[in-house]
């Protein structure tokens, strides 16, 4: 009967932590689309700055065409203004790369969250599971006549107990027959209360298996 119950209590404790898992990996899955939501406005933004960078340069290379015949110094102006727009765009297409491979790096750690969440889920189900299967192990009857077994069992080893003491009260013994009067009017049966201790959260469940 121990067995069963260290069995129960293993299948709980499987089962929390198979919710905090799942919830572990939900958050992380939740900051991880926040972070690519947040690298795609990135690169939105560096496109359109390299967009506006190759404006500009076609307007420059424009304006030399255009002033053939300008002075020296206004076409070196205008050969240096080019140069400078290349190379930033050269640095703008290097930056686009790296947040293309950030992007994917990010794209594959949401992949992992998703498999992770569903790992924790199937985890979860089967602890569910397992707490069914044992509940349901054995017919009512039979629970319900090894939970007063289990009582007769307790009301025996405390009375033994008080009778080893040398200082034993025969009221106390008294007091043992009523409590075990009232735990058989109630149904002390822990299996009974597995289907209630089920509807809550995990923690409380174990909680309220634990107590009992």
């Amino acid at each position: 009967m121990e067995e069963r119950y260290l069995k129960m209590e293993r299948a709980m404790q499987e089962q929390e932590l198979a919710y905090e898992i799942s919830q572990s990996a939900l958050t992380d899955y939740q900051r991880k689309v926040k972070e690519l939501e947040a690298q795609l406005e990135e690169e939105k933004r560096i496109h359109q700055e390299l967009k506006d960078m190759q404006n500009h340069l076609e307007e420059v290379n424009r304006q030399l065409e255009l002033q053939s015949a300008a002075s020296y110094d206004e076409r070196a102006r205008l050969v240096a203004e080019r140069d400078t727009i290349m190379a930033q765009i050269e640095q703008q297409r290097e930056l686009i790369q790296a947040q293309e491979e950030e992007k994917r790096a990010i794209e594959a750690q949401l992949a992992l969250g998703a498999q992770n969440r569903m790992n924790g889920d199937e985890r979860r189900l089967s602890g569910e599971q397992e707490l069914e299967a044992l509940d349901n192990l054995r017919p009512e009857a039979e629970r319900q006549a090894m939970a007063v077994t289990d009582i007769d069992y307790a009301k025996r080893l405390e009375i033994m107990r008080l009778e080893l003491d040398p200082a034993r009260d025969r009221n106390k013994l008294q007091q043992v027959d009523i409590r075990y009067e009232e735990n058989i009017s109630r149904g002390m049966d822990k299996y009974r209360t597995l289907h209630a201790i089920r509807q809550g959260n995990t923690k409380k469940r174990v909680e309220q298996f634990e107590s009992m």
